[in-house]
This record gives C-alpha cells, sequence and structure tokens, in this order.
C-alpha cells in the first residue's frame, strides 16, 4: 500500500482473541497512514490534481481495504472500529510546552516551492480528513473521531475508561498504532497495543503485541516485565528519560530510559505520581520540570485541560 504502512499482525492477535466475544479496534490515523507524510507521496497528489483536475481517492480506498479485511478476518467477533485523526497543530500541548514536537519537520517550510503548491497540498489534505469523516462514520460499526487542532492520541484512553470497556470481561480492545505514549492505555483490563514498525536492516515490518506487563519493552528493549513497572508507569518514565520523537527532553542530561526504571524501583515512585510526592534530593531541583513533561506525557492530564465540548464530540 502507498499510504498505509501497517501490518496487521494477524497471528498474534489469534493467539488472544480466542477468549473473547466481541472486540473494539481503536485505528490512530496519524500513526499509521504515515505515507501521507512523505514528500514523494504528498508531491505525487499535487500532481495528479493539476494533471487530473480530480481530488484522490486512494487514501480513502486504501483505509477501506484495511477496515475490510479486519472485518472479514473477525467478523466472529462483532468488530467495531475507532478512527481517530488531528490536523497535527498540536496546540493544547505545545500551550504547556514550545518545544513540543517542534523537532518535527515542518511541511509548510520544507515541501513546497510555491505558496500555490502549499495551498493545493492542504486542499487535498482537508479533503482527506473530510471525506474519512463522512464516509467511516457508520452506526453500530465505525465511528470517526476528528480533534483537528486538538492532539487525538488520548481518544483511546478516554473512550475505554469512559465507557468501561474494560469491565466487560468478554470485550477485547485493541490500539492499531506505532506511538509509544498509547502503551499507557494498555493498564485498562482486556487492552493491547498492536506495533507494526519497517526495520530497514532486515528490509522487514516487525509487529509486535504489548499489553500491561510488556508495555515497557516497546520503550526499553532490555526490560524484562517484573509486575511492577507496568503500562501504568508509561507517562512517568518518558516524563523523566524523555521522548525524542515528540521533542520532549528528560529531566536531565545523560537520564535514559533504563536509568529512569531503576530510580522508579529505587525511590519506590507511585505509577500516579504528583505534586506531594518527596523527591529524593538528587532530582528535586527537576521538580517543574517533570512536572511539565507529565502534563505532556500523561493522558490523565492531558484529559483534564481539555474543554469539555471537546470531550463530549468524542
Amino acid at each position: 500500500m502507498k499510504y498505509l504502512k501497517y501490518k496487521i499482525p494477524y497471528d498474534l492477535i489469534n493467539q488472544i482473541i480466542t477468549s473473547y466475544k466481541n472486540l473494539v479496534i481503536f485505528i490512530d490515523l496519524n500513526s499509521i497512514a504515515r505515507g501521507f507524510y512523505n514528500r514523494d507521496v504528498i508531491l505525487s497528489e499535487l500532481n495528479d490534481y493539476v494533471e487530473h483536475k480530480k481530488l484522490p481517492t486512494l487514501l480513502i480506498e486504501e483505509l477501506k481495504l484495511f477496515l475490510n479485511n479486519l472485518y472479514r478476518g473477525y467478523r466472529q467477533y462483532n468488530p467495531k472500529f475507532c478512527i481517530f485523526y488531528d490536523l497535527g497543530i498540536h496546540g493544547q500541548n505545545k500551550s504547556v510546552s514550545n518545544s513540543y514536537k517542534s523537532n518535527r519537520t515542518n511541511e509548510s517550510k520544507t515541501y513546497f516551492i510555491d505558496d500555490q503548491e502549499r495551498e493545493l497540498y492542504y486542499k487535498i489534505k482537508n479533503y482527506y480528513f473530510e471525506e474519512i469523516y463522512k464516509q467511516f462514520n457508520k452506526p453500530n460499526l465505525s465511528k470517526v473521531i476528528f480533534l483537528q487542532d486538538y492532539e487525538s492520541d488520548f481518544v483511546p484512553y478516554y473512550f475505554i475508561k469512559k465507557y468501561e470497556f474494560n469491565r466487560q470481561p468478554d470485550t477485547l480492545n485493541l490500539i492499531l498504532s506505532v506511538d509509544k505514549d498509547l502503551l499507557q492505555c494498555c493498564q485498562f483490563k482486556n487492552t493491547y497495543q498492536a506495533i507494526s514498525v519497517y526495520i530497514p536492516s532486515q528490509s522487514r515490518i516487525e509487529s509486535v503485541l504489548y499489553d500491561d506487563l510488556n508495555a515497557i519493552k516497546y520503550i526499553a528493549k532490555s526490560f524484562n516485565p517484573d509486575g511492577k513497572i507496568t503500562s501504568k508507569y508509561v507517562p512517568l518514565l518518558l516524563a523523566l528519560a524523555g521522548d525524542k520523537n515528540d521533542g520532549i527532553t528528560g529531566i536531565k542530561r545523560g537520564l535514559g530510559v533504563v536509568n529512569a526504571i531503576k530510580m522508579i524501583k529505587l525511590y519506590d515512585f507511585p505509577d500516579d505520581f504528583n505534586s506531594t510526592f518527596p523527591l529524593p534530593s538528587d532530582i528535586a531541583p527537576y521538580k517543574l520540570k517533570l512536572q511539565t513533561n507529565l502534563s505532556l506525557t500523561s493522558f490523565e492530564r492531558q484529559i483534564s485541560r481539555t474543554p469539555l465540548s471537546v470531550l463530549n464530540s468524542i
């Protein structure tokens, strides 16, 4: 596929799904449709539009095929789909820290030769977003959540918690995304994240299924699940060590994920860390930085500062 660079890990899913009756699949479109943010793909779409005077449909067609394959493969589990995405503006988190995702390439500055080309690109992009919203909202089958100016990563967390899917023992929640911060959703019962990444050195796509116990292994490959540092610690771990992909720096130089895990264990950090927790003397000076990072990495904190009108739309 040109747009959806994601391999569905059917074998892994089949190993766990047999004990469930229902399936809810959350699809992080910003994450799995990475081809749409590739310069060559964008320019190809622009050229097609200029040549044929017709808005493209390839992303729509690929998404339909993707969903149809999932539906056919798991029809017996009554699958429901939740597709979520945003404009990539990240204003909500940038209000906390200007450096948030500042390391991302600014497409408007690097992809386009002139203003006309830039205008055409945004016309195509907005068209896709609007069409996906129109075409994939299907009663009792699929729901599309387009948050526009608000980052949509917290949608599965909010959705599962709000509707208490985790309390239904016969429902499996499956999240399709490569983003590390979504791993905190695995703390809910019967919730897994399927991560599909391309390994250039081996020219292949590797897919791994993460749950509450092994979620940290995606962040720290050397971590051995111990039953203590679970997915609930994802926000704190990313806040301590940082997340380069999101432009979040660690609280102090040289503190990587391995040392951050050791620190959590040594000082017995609670997973619901708050400002009243007595910080050890060697990191007490970085308290403000830690709190700022947690505001960016924790979905609970993101939700708390999201307007009620936006939450109601979900």
